[in-house]
């Protein structure tokens, strides 16, 4: 925090952080410190993160590709240390000072964005979206 605000960063003003692709390399206590810090942001801030979900809330097809490619990350020299079922991730953020969590899974992004494919491509269940909102603004609407 320090350095973003040297760098001009405003903490009385809501902001929007983008939180993709890395949450996986990181531990829980890495993840929960780091979203403490951004509840601490003012009001109506917003985060949308993704993350990897338990390789055995997978089917048996995800899982083998769960495997593949968590090794070779952790080949490449990052293992991946880090996943949540939605709902457990909901309440950390929520006891970190979010509300309005939501998440948005491959169920949803195939419904939204997929519907009318025909060419068989489908939305990889291995990670989710998760978005939520600093504090008061989320409770006054």
């Amino acid at each position: 925090m320090e350095g973003l605000c040297a760098a001009g960063f405003r903490v009385d003003h809501p902001a929007f952080v983008s939180w993709l692709g890395t949450t996986q390399y990181l531990t829980t206590d890495a993840i929960s410190k780091t979203l403490k810090e951004i509840a601490s942001l003012a009001p109506g801030s917003e985060v949308v993160l993704t993350y990897h979900v338990p390789e055995e809330s997978l089917e048996e097809g995800d899982r083998q590709v769960r495997h593949v490619l968590s090794t070779r990350s952790a080949q490449g020299g990052d293992p991946w240390v880090s996943s949540f079922e939605p709902v457990t991730l909901a309440t950390r953020l929520e006891t970190s000072g979010f509300a309005d969590a939501m998440d948005f899974g491959p169920e949803q992004a195939m419904t939204r964005y997929f519907a009318d494919r025909t060419d068989d491509l489908v939305v990889p269940r291995l990670s989710r979206l998760m978005k939520a909102r600093v504090g008061c603004l989320a409770e006054s609407r």
